[in-house]
């Protein structure tokens, strides 16, 4: 990683925690950023984005009063991702805002069905196009076939067709194109523990090496191969 790249990861790093630090929202580090946390191994970058888990709280305090930060399907016409996303002016590094809902396991085999998988993908679609692949093209080529059969899910929608009262864990609201248990928490308790990020002071939950070795697999700590998204996120956002 570059020198850019890299103070633009702190930019906007150090902008969000200031914020959730602030106002005493409730967030940790998600996927690659956490994984590059906890071993040392830079794999946010293949992604190009930072991942963060919060809850519904926090992203309704944060829709609410750092709207020109926040991103999602209720302020860009080009924007039609399940996870919203935060940023700043004059940077070009993104975060991807992963929401944990309360629910059920019944819920969440019932949301992640082929119906709500083909809107998952159509709304990827719809944001990015075909990405210059051929089985991505494919997909745009049945899409606009049948454009009319279709429509995108985004995660206010996603929230209510899983939340519970009575709930048995919590689901990340994050791809629907991966096994579901690489996204469910059975036993989150919202402790956090402190971790140093990109230099800065952070927090992961407790229970994240269980989930590192539910995602990653036994040898998570090890190193694991992850592959570089050809998304183009400034494109939409921007």
């Amino acid at each position: 990683m570059n020198e850019v790249d890299k103070k633009e990861y702190i930019n906007i790093f150090e902008k969000f925690v200031s914020i959730c630090s602030k106002n005493n929202l409730w967030y940790s580090l998600a996927n690659d950023t956490l994984l590059s946390a906890k071993t040392d191994i830079n794999y946010f970058h293949n992604n190009g984005i930072l991942e963060i888990f919060i809850t519904s709280e926090t992203f309704t305090f944060l829709k609410f009063n750092y709207k020109k930060n926040i991103i999602d399907f209720t302020n860009s016409d080009k924007f039609y991702l399940s996870t919203p996303f935060f940023y700043i002016k004059n940077n070009n590094k993104f975060i991807k805002i992963i929401i944990i809902t309360p629910t059920s396991i019944k819920k969440v085999e019932n949301f992640c069905n082929i119906k709500n998988r083909i809107k998952y993908n159509y709304s990827n679609f719809l944001t990015f196009g075909s990405n210059g692949k051929i089985i991505n093209s494919i997909s745009c080529f049945i899409f606009k076939l049948f454009s009319y059969l279709f429509y995108p899910i985004d995660h206010k929608q996603s929230y209510d067709k899983l939340y519970v009262e009575n709930y048995q864990g919590f689901f990340a609201i994050n791809s629907l194109n991966e096994t579901p248990n690489k996204n469910w928490f059975p036993n989150l308790t919202f402790k956090r523990e402190d971790i140093r990020f990109l230099s800065i002071k952070t927090h992961v939950f407790v229970e994240c090496n269980s989930f590192l070795k539910s995602r990653y697999g036994e040898t998570w700590a090890d190193g694991v191969d992850i592959k570089r998204s050809n998304y183009d996120y400034i494109k939409i956002i921007k």
